[in-house]
Order: C-alpha cells, then structure tokens, then sequence
C-alpha cells in the first residue's frame, strides 16, 4: 500500500512530453565517470551539456547516462543563480551537503503511472512552476526546456546534476561535488539579456517597492514612471546590481501607471501600476 501511495503522486501532475528539436548546440558542461552511483538502483550519470534561446525564454539541459532509461528513477539540477556557490539552501540528498543554489529542477519517474512528474523549486522548496517540458531524445539521453525567466535573468550560473531514485534523493552527480559554471556569452547574446522585476503592493495607494535585478556586469541604472502615454513622471537612480527600491507616488492622482528600469547597456520592459486612493 506504501509503494502505491508513492507512485500516485505522479498522477496529480504531469510535464509536456516535447518532440521539439532544438537548433542550437549544446555546450558540454560535465563529464561523469561510468561506475560510480552510491546505490545499485541509481542511473550512472554520463554527461550534462546546456543550451539557451534568450530571445525566445528557453533554457535547455541535456543529461546522458550509461544506463537505459527504464523503471524508477530521479534526476534533479541545482543551479546557483548569482554565481556564488557558498551562500543559499544546501542540496538536500545523500552526497553534496555543501552544495548551494537558488533553483532547482526535479524529474521523477516511475514504470507504473507514467509520464514524468518535473517540478521547479526555489532554495526552501516551494514551487516555482510545473512548466517543464521533457524529450527522451534516446534510452539513454534525456533533455529538459525551462523558461530561462523561470531560473534567472541571465544565462550565467552554476550548475551541478545528479541521478537518483524515486525519492528524489542524488546518488550520482555530475560533476562530482562541485559546481560548474556555464560560460560566457557572446556579445549578441548578452545585449538581449533582461531586467528581471517584481513590484508590490499593486494596486499601491502611497508607497510601493520594486525588486529588481541588472544582467551581470551591470551595477546601474534608474527606474522611470511614465503615463501610459510615455509622459516622465519620475526618475530614482539605482546603483546596485539587484536589489529594494521603495518609490513614493502619493503625489499622483490615481489610475494606471508605467515603469521600467534602465540600466547602462539595456531599457527594461515597461510593467503597469495601478495607484488607488
């Protein structure tokens, strides 16, 4: 009765089954020994390459492995967003107590109840969207498609992968207890980068705070309010990469309003206020 309670937890969810092949190549991140899981059951990690579509929001993993892909198994990726491996929640399996990240992608998998259960947590475990799509590319190669929006606001990170069981620990890394970083992007790719913004409370009757975050390399910038007609209000410097800004609009009738942050290489998309009194 335990083992079916288990298994039905696929059944309250589910990821898209993607037969999209994607056009750019993959950059190999990590190679993985052959021989090496902790437990018999585990799939023998082989290889972890990433590939990213900026424009188009889409961030790509593929993992091969020496074993074929059947029965019940685990495969989870943890990715520290701001390139600092020491600081964010540890990675909560059997080996890489010391591993740090701010996201994390989940695949379970089970012989009796398919499709695969994918899942994208923050660091203490909430979830941050059910929107991952899997294609098994082969029996022994799998590849997943996040929203990059979803993981970061840019295509720099950290990242290590393992295989595991159906009770989502990681047996197997790839690489072994360590993170690997996926690179520097050409110039093109990074003059598509965007700001990442949150604002609240909206709607706001006097004061409201946005959270925001510049592409790498930046660490200025200013957010702009406008009319929806494009008419400045407002100005406010920022001079930090990421971080809490409060704005005051007490001084604005109510109604609907714009802003977007701008920092010294990129304008950020326009998000709506509304302003009640």
């Amino acid at each position: 009765m335990k083992k079916i309670n288990r298994y039905l937890i696929v059944l309250s969810t589910f990821i898209m089954i993607s037969s999209n092949n994607y056009a750019q190549n993959f950059q190999l991140l990590a190679t993985d020994a052959q021989g090496d899981p902790t437990t018999p059951s585990t799939k023998d990690a082989k290889n972890l390459y990433f590939a990213v579509d900026i424009a188009n929001d889409s961030l790509w993993f593929k993992i091969e492995t020496y074993d074929t892909i059947q029965g019940d198994w685990g495969l989870s990726i943890a990715i520290d967003t701001n390139e600092i491996p020491t600081d964010g929640a540890t990675w909560p399996g059997p080996t890489n107590s010391s591993m740090k990240y701010e996201r994390k992608i989940t695949l379970l998998n089970n012989s009796f109840f398919p499709p695969t259960f994918g899942s994208i947590k923050d660091a203490s475990g909430n979830i941050i969207s059910f929107n991952v799509n899997l294609t098994l590319i082969d029996a022994f190669t799998i590849q997943i498609n996040v929203k990059l929006s979803d993981i970061d606001s840019d295509a720099l990170m950290n990242v290590i992968a393992g295989t595991g069981g159906f009770d989502d620990n990681i047996y197997d890394d790839i690489p072994d207890n360590t993170y690997i970083n996926t690179g520097t992007l050409t110039v093109n790719e990074q003059k598509e980068i965007r700001i990442i913004t949150y604002h609240y409370p909206n709607p706001s009757k006097s004061i409201f705070t946005i959270n925001y975050k510049l592409p790498v390399n930046q660490n200025n910038g200013e957010i702009i309010i406008t009319t929806l007609n494009g008419e400045i209000l407002s100005k406010t410097k920022i001079e930090s990469n990421a971080g809490e800004q409060l704005i005051d609009i007490s001084g604005l009738p109510s109604g609907v309003y714009l802003y977007s942050i701008n920092s010294s290489k990129l304008n950020g998309r326009a998000n709506k206020l509304i302003l009640t009194k």
